[in-house]
């Protein structure tokens, strides 16, 4: 077998008896060319591979991609994940396909390999994503990689345009087999509310409101309507907010006052903010970030510049505007604080993918 290990960022690969190429995102494609191999392994600084590993590792040349099992090394614990051997048809239905699947320590036969599309961490899952019905996969159940998962601010507008080209890719109803068809319009909401679902989580509150929107289109529910005014309020549309809540017939009373600890939080931290003070109270911190608000986002995003922490204070402020986009004050405290950072390029990146068609 020839093979070749890809290290993306900084790092070394002890005891490899292959040859290893140092790269990054942005140059992974040179690399590749550059590689005179019939399989590559993908590496990072973080991903620990040790000889035994080279040892029993078995290519079966019916395959295209390869993954192991990974221990990850969490701050506080250690966590083993014996993946399974998965169908392509099984992975098509993923919305979460990180769940099923190793961000690293994955083999793939070079020829499969075309030009990637570069969505940072998650570029593999896009390869594998966009090719898996041409792609023939294979678990190494005996193989173990480690994983040393780090406490790091994931841009996660990746994850979410992903999703959303997927979602573009397949039909609906080989992305939701496990959903009743038999009721076309109601099937078509459910998917629809379950692909909103996965963007909120991801923080991608613009991007799941469109997805409600759509579910509601086909079949009106309480259960989307609940969601979708979840984005609302976080996003701060609480007049909009207002509006929806005039439809909703179950659990109203629950979701008025929800709104109204949106805006009674919001207007607490902007006041604090406004008059120069820092909000000390650790629990009360906790309890406002909780929201995961635009508005207390940007708040906490300038509390931190008034203090000096300019790296800290970017990082909220571009948590802001991924949580609303539309709103012209956030993207202004945003679009200044990157150029204080010199990181403007890094935000326009994360503006373009949230609101990619």
């Amino acid at each position: 077998m020839k093979l070749a290990v890809a290290l993306i960022g900084e790092g070394e690969v002890k005891d490899c008896p292959y040859p290893v190429y140092p790269t990054s995102w942005d140059s992974l494609n040179t690399t590749l060319q550059q590689i005179d191999s019939d399989y590559i392994l993908f590496l990072d600084k973080n991903s620990k591979v040790d000889e035994e590993f080279f040892k029993e590792l078995e290519v079966d040349e019916g395959s295209d991609f390869f993954y192991p099992n990974v221990i990850y090394h969490y701050p506080n614990k250690q966590v083993v994940k014996n993946y399974k051997q998965w169908e392509n048809e099984e992975l098509i239905q993923a919305l979460e396909i990180k769940e099923y699947l190793p961000p690293f320590g994955v083999i793939i036969k070079k020829e499969k390999l075309n030009l990637l599309e570069d969505y940072d961490y998650m570029t593999l899952y896009a390869f594998l994503y966009k090719n898996l019905k041409e792609l023939k996969l294979k678990h190494l159940n005996t193989s173990f990689i480690e994983y040393r998962v780090e406490a790091t601010h994931l841009d996660r507008s990746y994850e979410s345009l992903l999703l959303r080209e997927v979602v573009k890719q397949y039909p609906l109803k080989e992305l939701f087999k496990k959903v009743n068809w038999k009721e076309e319009k109601v099937a078509t909401a459910t998917a629809y509310t379950l692909i909103g679902n996965q963007l909120k989580e991801y923080g991608d509150n613009l991007n799941a409101f469109y997805f409600y929107q759509k579910a509601l289109q086909h079949f009106h529910n309480q259960k989307t309507l609940q969601e979708l005014l979840v984005t609302l309020f976080r996003m701060g549309e609480f007049t909009q907010a207002k509006e929806y809540l005039k439809l909703l017939e179950k659990e109203k009373e629950i979701y008025q006052k929800s709104l109204k600890v949106y805006q009674e939080s919001v207007e607490e931290v902007e006041k604090a903010a406004q008059k120069g003070e820092i909000i000390q109270d650790k629990a009360k911190i906790q309890a406002f970030l909780g929201l995961k608000s635009a508005q207390i986002y940007n708040a906490f995003g300038y509390m931190l510049f008034m203090q000096g922490d300019r790296d800290n204070s970017y990082y909220y402020h571009k948590q802001a505007l991924f949580a609303n986009p539309l709103d012209e004050n956030i993207l202004h405290n945003a679009q200044g604080i990157a150029e204080v950072v010199k990181k403007e390029k890094e935000l326009d990146g994360m503006l373009k993918r949230v609101l990619q068609k």
